[in-house]
């Protein structure tokens, strides 16, 4: 597993040490500066290898089946497949539709990028390190028909604001089912 950081990076390190403590082997990409997704995607190609890897957003709670997803062949031509949700009331306008199974700036229904994808290392080969977010290059992408989208209909919150954090505490500590 490979982290980046960029503020509060020693918080992190602190909290998270080298993974072992939860199974894990995290290796850190520490940005200095923040690069935004795309740019710290790019500052961690080298410890990223070839293969197709999971992006998963630090900011988000959901029930997806990350081994899935892990597990899902991109196919001949394809950089990716992202995971879109039902628009929460933050972002009512989504992002993307969903055509043929390909993620497409046109059309609807549209949904929101979950923050969740499989991606190839090769979409982000020979670009400018640097600051750069994602979003410009999925919709150029997608304009190319090279990313996979599928719609999750399970649990997702966007935590990424303290009123979004309380809300989805209270919809995971109130929920029987969980536990």
């Amino acid at each position: 597993m490979i982290v980046n950081t960029a503020w509060l990076a020693g918080h992190i390190h602190r909290r998270l040490g080298d993974g072992s403590q939860y199974g894990l082997r995290i290796r850190y990409s520490d940005e200095g500066e923040a690069l935004e997704t795309a740019g710290g995607i790019i500052h961690a190609l080298p410890l990223l290898g070839e293969a197709p890897f999971l992006l998963i957003n630090g900011d988000v709670f959901t029930d997806i089946d990350f081994s899935r997803l892990a597990r899902h062949a991109l196919p001949a031509g394809r950089l990716g497949h992202l995971v879109l949700v039902d628009n929460p009331r933050h972002h009512p306008e989504g992002d993307f539709a969903i055509q043929h199974g390909l993620l497409s700036n046109h059309g609807q229904p549209r949904f929101t990028y979950s923050g969740i994808a499989l991606l190839d290392p090769a979409m982000f080969t020979g670009l400018a390190p640097g600051p750069r977010p994602l979003g410009p290059l999925l919709r150029e992408q997608a304009d190319a028909g090279r990313l996979g989208a599928e719609r999750h209909a399970g649990h997702w919150n966007d935590i990424g604001a303290p009123e979004r954090l309380q809300q989805a505490r209270v919809e995971f500590f109130s929920t029987d089912e969980r536990g």
